[in-house]
């Protein structure tokens, strides 16, 4: 069900037995990468009356373009559970926020997608240590 098993050992702490909440929370993240994914397309194709083609300089614009591809493709690493979803997730994650703090308006609500950035990070990197020690905890008794 699972693709975290990444060699020999992982396999004794992810096994195909992760918890449900685990699941459900890292499920959850996918549906908000997609949103997020979904916003810049919706904004590269002028949902917001300019298209964000138009908008900006072309850096701006060609990295609406990669956000909003590696947003969506971020979702789904995720939904599936794989480590390269999870990675893909924190590079778009810091290529975001790296660029709302250099241009002016590259993000609709700049504040917000920084801060739940950064939270929905911080809270499955709290997730996987809380299964990796559970697991670990198991494995030494």
């Amino acid at each position: 069900m699972t693709a975290l098993n990444l060699d020999s050992y992982s396999k004794h702490v992810w096994s195909e037995n992760l918890p449900f909440w685990f699941i459900a929370l890292a499920r959850f993240g996918s549906l908000c990468l997609m949103v997020a994914g979904l916003f810049y397309w919706a904004d590269l194709l002028g949902a917001r009356g300019e298209s964000g083609l138009i908008r900006g300089n072309w850096e701006q614009q060609s990295l609406r373009v990669i956000l909003a591809c590696s947003f969506l493709i971020a979702a789904v690493g995720l939904w599936l559970l794989t480590f390269w979803g999870v990675v893909v997730w924190g590079v778009t994650a810091i290529v975001e926020i790296a660029a709302i703090i250099r241009w002016d308006g590259f993000a609709i609500h700049p504040l917000p997608s920084v801060l739940l950035q950064i939270a929905g990070l911080l809270i499955m990197l709290l997730a996987c240590l809380l299964v990796y020690y559970r697991a670990s905890k198991k494995k030494h008794e």
